[in-house]
């Protein structure tokens, strides 16, 4: 159902994510939705709820704004598929590392993680855009697993098997 066009244009759609939240500008993430859509889904890692409707997300946006002096993000392992002729489901891994504005005169270290992203997209007559975003953070036990295996120091595996 989708061709290479498509697949190419969706791939873009998230090109542009990454780029506005790199470039922290927080007002173009509404470019990302349909001019028209009445309420946009946003299910941030952080947040208890899923924001929905307009004044939740923006409200989400703004918090992002005053909270964060620096922002990154990288994107990986995208995959997508067609769940009817004009709509996609995608997938990704969401790299992302923060400065927090400082409280003081001494500003906080970076924070950063890894999130499981996904969103449904649309086709509209302005291209592709958003209709759900919800991302998904690591339960306990794979985030102390790496926590683990980032320390372990195979050099002092002496001893055969």
């Amino acid at each position: 159902m989708l061709d290479e066009a498509d697949r190419a244009a969706l791939r873009a759609l998230i090109d542009r994510y990454e780029a506005i939240w790199n470039a922290q500008d927080y007002a173009a993430l509404r470019s990302l939705w349909a001019a028209d859509e009445e309420e946009p889904w946003w299910g941030p890692e952080e947040e208890a709820d899923i924001l929905v409707g307009w004044p939740a997300v923006e409200r989400y946006w703004r918090a992002c704004e005053a909270l964060i002096a620096r922002f990154g993000v990288r994107t990986a392992d995208r995959r997508i598929k067609a769940i009817a002729p004009d709509v996609a489901l995608m997938i990704w891994r969401l790299v992302w590392t923060a400065e927090l504005r400082a409280a003081g005169p001494i500003p906080p270290p970076p924070i950063g993680g890894e999130v499981k992203a996904s969103a449904v997209l649309k086709r509209t007559a302005e291209g592709w855009v958003f209709a759900h975003y919800m991302e998904a953070a690591q339960g306990p036990l794979p985030f102390v697993r790496r926590a683990y295996q980032a320390r372990a120091e195979p050099d002092l595996l002496r001893s055969p098997r």
